[in-house]
Formats: C-alpha cells, sequence, structure tokens
C-alpha cells in the first residue's frame, strides 16, 4: 500500500477547538483527542476530519482516478511534460537524502518491474528496443523479470533473465523483445554469455 505523508502531532500547548480555529480563519485545529480511526492528529477544518484519515482519503480518490482514466493521466503529463520534469529535477536538487530513500523504497517495492527498466534502458542504448513496441509487450517483459525475481526468492538460486538472442551477437542481434527473453539460473546465464544455444525461433531475431 502507497505511504501518506507523515503527519506532524503538535503538543498540547497547541489545542485549539474548531469552532475557534474556524473563527480564526485556520484551516487546521487541535483537539489531542483521537478520533473515530484512533487517529491522534490535527483535523482539517473544512471537514473536520484528522489529518491522517484526509490524506488516506485523498490517496485513494486519486489511485482511483488513475486506474480510472489512464489516458487522460497519460495525456496531461505528457502535455505538461517540461513543467514535471522541472519540479522533479528541482526536488531532487533541493531534497537529495529523501529522493534517494524515495527511490530505494521503490526498488524494494517492485524489484520485478526496476530490473525490467534498468534492462529496457540498457536496451535502448543498444537501440534493441523496437518503436513498434506496445504497452502490452512491455507489460510482458515486466512479468518475465517478476517470474525470475519470484524464482530467485524462492529455490534460493539467483535467476536472471536472459536474451535468446543476445542484443551484441557476434553473428547477429537480437531484441528486447517479449519473445527474445528467457528465464535461467545465473550460472547458466553467464556460461551462455554472448552465444544462441538450442533452437531460436525466426521471429526472436
Amino acid at each position: 500500500m502507497p505511504l501518506t505523508k507523515p503527519v506532524k502531532v503538535p503538543d498540547d500547548s497547541e489545542l485549539i477547538s474548531y469552532s475557534e480555529a474556524k473563527k480564526k480563519g485556520l484551516k487546521e485545529y487541535y483537539t489531542g483527542k483521537p478520533c473515530p480511526k484512533g487517529h491522534i492528529s490535527v483535523r482539517v477544518v473544512s471537514s473536520r476530519t484528522c489529518k491522517i484519515c484526509y490524506n488516506e482519503s485523498c490517496r485513494k480518490a486519486t489511485e482511483k482516478y488513475r486506474k480510472k482514466n489512464p489516458d487522460k493521466i497519460k495525456k496531461y503529463y505528457e502535455e505538461n511534460k517540461k513543467h514535471f520534469l522541472a519540479v522533479q529535477k528541482e526536488y531532487r536538487k533541493n531534497n537529495p537524502e529523501k529522493y534517494r530513500k524515495t527511490i530505494r523504497r521503490c526498488i524494494d517495492k517492485n524489484p520485478g518491474k526496476y530490473n525490467a527498466f534498468t534492462a529496457a534502458y540498457r536496451a535502448r542504448k543498444k537501440n534493441a528496443v523496437p518503436k513498434w513496441i506496445t504497452d502490452e509487450h512491455k507489460k510482458q517483459i515486466r512479468s518475465i523479470y517478476e517470474e525470475a525475481r519470484k524464482m530467485s526468492d524462492s529455490t534460493g538460486v539467483k535467476h536472471h533473465v536472459d536474451h535468446i538472442v543476445p542484443l551484441s551477437g557476434d553473428m547477429c542481434s537480437g531484441l528486447h523483445v517479449p519473445w527474445n527473453l528467457q528465464v535461467l539460473t545465473a550460472t547458466e546465464n553467464c556460461t551462455k554469455k554472448n552465444k544462441v544455444i538450442g533452437y531460436v525461433a525466426e521471429a526472436s531475431i
């Protein structure tokens, strides 16, 4: 489950009632009492809900919208890509430690996806990712890397995702596509190296 932003809990010297906070035009107030779910946190004046519940509600609503409207999300990102990249760059510059921890959490939570991403990056450098590759193909690739991770975890033996026809072979070069990938043990993969072993379907080349 995605983490919500941590909420700072005030001390008792900052106690203030809802009516008093509203009168002063404040956005939050703190009573020191737990909400119906047991959270002791500041509360939002507009909804009178605790900040932890409020943040969780917003997170779920955002997650639901993203799942329901992937095309809109993608279109909005593409139309504002320069802005998002500038914001991310500024954040990385001002919060290097936080950024590293965020990246580490994402890698630990989605190792298969991360391995697929790094492999795709290496493949792109070698011009091995065709322009016609689809989102379904990318999904299949991620599942193959996830399978390798699960096999490593379940057997205790390190597994790799291998390109049946190597990306930089001596006689020919393969593509970074689902049908050119297979799961091998690390030993098998290191032994195979840049060689094409056994039967290779014509479509793999």
